[in-house]
Parts: C-alpha cells; sequence; structure tokens
C-alpha cells in the first residue's frame, strides 16, 4: 500500500502527488485535480460525472413526459367512463319524453 507522500501524479511523474480521486483511485498533483461538490476529482472523472448528471437530467424530463402522458390518459378515461355511467342511470321514460304531448 502506497502512500501519498512516496507518490507521483499519474499524468506527471516528476511532481509529487497532493491527492487522491476517490472515482478512480489514481493520484495526481494539483494542477490535475479539481474539486467538485467537496471531492478532489481529475479532469476525465469529473467531466464523466457531469455528464452522467446532464443524462439524469434528460432521463427525469423523459420519466416526467411519460408519466404525464399516462395521467392525460387516465384523466380521459375516467371522465368518459363516468359520463358513461351516469348516461345509463337516466330512466328509459325520459328518453322518450319528447314523443309525448
Amino acid at each position: 500500500m502506497s502512500t501519498l507522500e512516496n507518490t507521483r501524479c499519474y499524468h506527471h511523474q516528476a511532481r509529487e502527488a497532493v491527492a487522491r480521486c476517490p472515482e478512480c483511485a489514481r493520484y495526481f498533483c494539483r494542477e490535475c485535480v479539481s474539486d467538485y461538490q467537496g471531492k478532489a476529482l481529475c479532469a476525465q472523472c469529473l467531466s464523466t460525472m457531469i455528464a452522467g448528471g446532464r443524462r439524469t437530467i434528460k432521463s427525469l424530463w423523459a420519466s416526467l413526459r411519460i408519466a404525464l402522458a399516462l395521467s392525460g390518459v387516465t384523466l380521459a378515461w375516467f371522465l368518459f367512463y363516468t359520463l358513461g355511467t351516469l348516461l345509463m342511470r337516466i330512466p328509459a321514460e325520459f328518453h322518450q319524453g319528447w314523443r309525448q304531448p
């Protein structure tokens, strides 16, 4: 197991490592890491996390659109079902009432 004192940067072998990326478990110098949400991440892992966040937002919107479409279909079905039930409850004599003087 290597300690941080004896390790070198993954990209710059002449430089001493100051941080370890928690995603890829590689050691990096100060120039190679960025602070992202309290974590010291390398550029590759940072771009992967940001791209993954964008995909998550897109999939969330897609799920929301599907849920809204299903809700609309369910609401339309419920309204037509309720209207049909109300029409079925009207007595038959009411339908023939227009013929009586």
